[in-house]
């Protein structure tokens, strides 16, 4: 029946579906997902109906649960990377790259993998995958990093070299990759580059594809654009590991070796030049003599800061980012602070013209966690996955309290140890990889928010065989 006021056309476009009260119309404003009266038995997704203290029907949020869909056999991958979407996984170890597609769908899981293998190119050290999932690239360490394109046409099933080897002179270029959303612009790290009398200063190199065509297929080349970013001072190794760009290439955030620093840089495209816009240091706390000016330059102590070493996180939109610092312990002086690694993911936003700290660190629990050196986050900054040395994390932010609160402790398999753990934009895909003993990739979903297969192209089907799953799992929604 229609509203008062409301004619019947209005009352014929307006659908609800009966589980979640969403209005799919352009004029008619979806429900707030808040604590609402749920008459009929109607909630948002994610909610459920519950009765208050009074006995009043109210719309309680459920807790968000993930549940392992499946395992896959690896052989002792090295590095893991996956799309923004989760409908595409890179994994690599010293001798191949394995692309997998559509993994979270059930069905679908030996006719996902293809493998990349070269002769003379041996990919061990990082690799990335764009954001839309089309494009995967991989270094091998040796100066020489490889980028591959899923096939465009309607029924092509196949990977392509995109381009040509990227190659440069620059010592241990490779050693950090990092894609625009779209693939068409890279960043990659030399850590070891460059200077003769300074030569771990570390460098970043900028490239952007240029087809031959309009059409946008597999013909141009990587061309190097503007200047390459070299470290300010002896020992940054600025592009060693931890990187991060934007989702339209315009901002990154690079980390280095031992000075313990991350510097954030904008793209100016009308002089095709990156300007550094601030450099964010650790807390120099256990360090003695050591300038903590946001220069933090690595003094003469028994080890280094591991401040932005191993990884950090950059939002897709730029303003977000995440830090991580294996090392970090509250109470550590320098005799000691070795063995007694906590480590920490600190957080910070964007805010009047620079990186303000935001969310309170996450801090490891005991002694040894190492929190820090393998962490994602979801597109919004909500949801968090943290690595420890004995299980990962699943953590939501906690509005009221400023901080990221556990939800869900996965234990990882005693065979062997956590080395990496990545988590879709929307929050509903997580991936887990275990390595040196049992040797899997695990793959986890949130039941209730079953992620729908991309459209895409993919190595199992036309996009026809696609509508049909979506439709699939359209119907079971209303039924």
């Amino acid at each position: 029946m229609a509203r008062k006021g409301e004619d019947e056309a209005e009352s014929v476009k307006r659908k609800t579906n009966p589980k979640t009260s969403k209005c799919f119309s352009s004029d008619i404003p979806k429900p707030e997902c808040t604590e609402k009266n749920c008459k009929n038995l109607k909630c948002c997704e994610g909610y459920k109906c519950q009765l208050n203290k009074n006995g009043k029907p109210k719309c309680k949020k459920l807790k968000k649960t993930y549940q392992l869909l499946k395992e896959i056999d690896i052989d002792n991958e090295n590095t893991m990377s996956m799309s923004n979407t989760g409908n595409t996984i890179l994994s690599h170890n010293d001798g191949a790259g394995k692309i997998m597609s559509c993994v979270f769908e059930d069905d679908r899981v030996e006719a996902s993998s293809t493998a990349i293998e070269s002769c003379g190119f041996y990919p061990g050290w990082t690799n990335t995958v764009s954001g839309d999932g089309e494009v995967v690239v991989l270094a091998d360490f040796g100066n020489s990093v490889k980028t591959y394109r899923r096939g465009t046409k309607k029924f092509d099933q196949k990977w392509y070299q995109f381009g040509q080897d990227i190659q440069s002179d620059k010592h241990n270029f490779g050693t950090s990759v990092a894609s625009s959303k779209n693939g068409d612009i890279l960043v990659v790290g030399a850590d070891e580059c460059c200077q003769s009398d300074d030569p771990e200063l570390g460098y970043v190199q900028r490239y952007e594809f240029q087809y031959d065509s309009e059409n946008k297929d597999y013909l141009g080349e990587w061309q190097a654009v503007g200047e390459g970013i070299i470290g300010e001072y002896t020992d940054d190794e600025i592009g060693r590991l931890a990187i991060g760009i934007s989702a339209d290439g315009n901002r990154i955030a690079v980390g280095g070796g031992t000075n313990g620093f991350v510097s954030v840089y904008d793209w100016d495209e009308g002089v095709k030049a990156w300007n550094k816009i601030q450099r964010l240091s650790f807390d120099c706390k256990g360090w003695a003599d050591c300038v903590c000016d946001l220069t933090c330059i690595q003094c003469e102590v028994e080890s280094d800061p591991n401040f932005g070493e191993d990884h950090l996180w950059l939002s897709p939109d730029g303003n977000i980012l995440a830090i991580g610092e294996a090392d970090y312990h509250p109470d550590r002086i320098p005799s000691n602070y070795t063995y007694t690694s906590k480590g920490a993911i600190h957080f910070y936003e964007w805010e009047g013209g620079q990186f303000v700290k935001s969310v309170e660190s996450v801090v490891g629990q005991y002694e040894y966690s190492y929190i820090g050196y393998s962490f994602d986050l979801t597109e919004d900054g909500k949801t968090l996955v943290v690595v420890t040395s004995c299980d990962v994390q699943i953590m939501e932010k906690d509005e009221t309290r400023n901080q990221y609160v556990t939800i869900q402790t996965i234990v990882a398999d005693i065979d062997g140890y956590t080395k990496a753990v990545t988590i879709s934009d929307d929050g509903n895909s997580v991936a887990i990889m275990d390595v040196y003993g049992s040797s899997t990739l695990q793959l986890y979903t949130t039941p209730m928010l079953s992620p729908i297969p991309s459209l895409a192209p993919s190595i199992f089907g036309d996009e026809e065989n696609c509508r049909n799953v979506i439709s699939n799992v359209l119907k079971s929604m209303w039924n």
